[in-house]
């Protein structure tokens, strides 16, 4: 049976005004560790959310016991609701003083979504215990956590090391009640690991399903940082890998401006990869470890977080694009459909940033002229559109004048 004990000290907190995190749970079972916690609303006809972290294979000493994780986690879900955060048990120093810079910069970019709510947190007032220096990444075997994780196990230049952990999370790319085939995407990360040596940390969570609001416009950095906190005990510094380079910061769920204000005094987070293109990261993966990424590289959007890459949705024809250009994607199977006359069609919706990163890749290689005519016609396309709707919101703004 699992041991399980209240977190001692939470404050008792009365009448749920706000978004309380009050109680705390840690199980433990011959199969690992859980994290919980039930976290309470302000509205009576928004039920409390029970919600957790899970991992195997670990003792309950690698598994933070603190409130961290989840004030990371119910951050922009609260600003969302318009609920004022109350954590009852004490957090990290470093973490009382951030949740409110994160909280003003999403305000200040998304104002009509995320509300500037009052925060209430205590600081733990305990010496906090000196990192170990030790470093790991999220990894979901996508090409941004593939080049975090080859780029930090070549040189170790982050931390004088190289890399020694890599945590794989059901739940996390898919939310968990709909994640399927899930044991064989566990298999590829296993097999990446013990190839480079390094010890992978699976696990599952909730977090998606009932915290998150946008996963990939506003969510996934707090929710990444979240479930690092969880593994602090191990690890003293860990990788959110980028989704955008330097050169095309937008407001963004998981930002260099943001993800590494979640670190506590125990656990530096810090947003990786962002000094290279999308693009460049692929052929810095290819360059380093053909036959790895090859064989192991995951980055389908229509998988249900399975173990394979159909080759038809946009993160596919995203990846494809430089590959082909590369002349590494003929001959390979990386992709279950091989084919490129849906790429157009895919193409003129993806981010106008992307696009950008793989047409100025295309060019520079030379190789590829009809994939650099279809870029430059799908940035064409979407930067209409961009106009379009910019025209669309100046019309609608003057008409609201007049009507005053």
């Amino acid at each position: 049976m699992l041991s399980q004990w209240l977190i001692a000290n939470c404050k008792q907190i009365s009448g749920f005004k706000n978004m309380v995190i009050n109680d705390l749970f840690k199980e433990e079972s011959a199969d690992g560790v859980v994290l919980k916690s039930v976290v309470q609303r302000h509205r009576k006809d928004r039920p409390p959310i029970e919600f957790y972290y899970e991992f195997s294979g670990v003792h309950a000493d690698e598994v933070d016991s603190s409130a961290d994780p989840f004030a990371a986690a119910c951050l922009i879900k609260s600003m969302r609701a318009n609920e004022p955060l109350e954590i009852g048990p004490s957090i990290s120093t470093r973490l009382h003083v951030m949740l409110p810079r994160i909280r003003d910069i999403y305000h200040s970019w998304w104002p009509d979504l995320f509300k500037r709510i009052d925060i209430h947190t205590t600081p733990r007032l305990e010496p906090a215990p000196t990192p170990r220096n030790t470093m790991g990444t999220t990894f979901s075997g996508g090409v941004d956590s593939f080049y975090s994780l080859l780029k930090h196990h070549r040189d170790g230049s982050a931390i004088g090391r190289p890399l020694t952990h890599i945590v794989f999370m059901r739940g996390v790319e898919t939310p968990i009640e709909r994640a399927k085939g899930v044991e064989g995407s566990e298999e590829w990360v296993r097999a990446v690991a013990e190839n480079l040596g390094v010890r992978p940390v699976f696990g599952a969570t909730n977090v998606r399903t009932h915290i998150m609001t946008n996963w990939e416009k506003y969510d996934h950095g707090s929710a990444l940082a979240s479930i690092a906190l969880c593994l602090s005990p191990i690890l003293g510094f860990m990788c959110i890998p980028s989704a955008f380079s330097y050169r095309h910061l937008v407001p963004h769920g998981s930002s260099p401006l943001t993800d590494e204000m979640f670190s506590t005094d125990r656990m530096y987070i810090f947003h990786d990869g962002s000094e290279v293109t999308r693009a460049e990261k692929v052929e810095s993966i290819v360059s380093w470890n053909k036959d790895l990424a090859l064989r192991y590289l995951r980055v389908c959007l229509g998988n249900f977080g399975g173990a394979y890459n159909c080759g038809r949705c946009r993160k596919c024809v995203r990846t494809a694009i430089p590959l082909h250009v590369m002349g590494v994607a003929q001959g390979s199977d990386i992709f279950q459909y091989k084919g490129t006359d849906h790429w157009a069609g895919f193409l003129a919706k993806d981010h106008l940033e992307l696009l950008r990163e793989n047409y100025d890749f295309a060019r520079r290689r030379g190789r590829s002229p009809e994939i650099v005519e279809m870029l430059d016609h799908a940035i064409r396309q979407r930067r209409f559109e961009q106009a379009v709707d910019e025209l669309r919101s100046i019309a609608f703004v003057g008409e609201g004048d007049l009507n005053r």
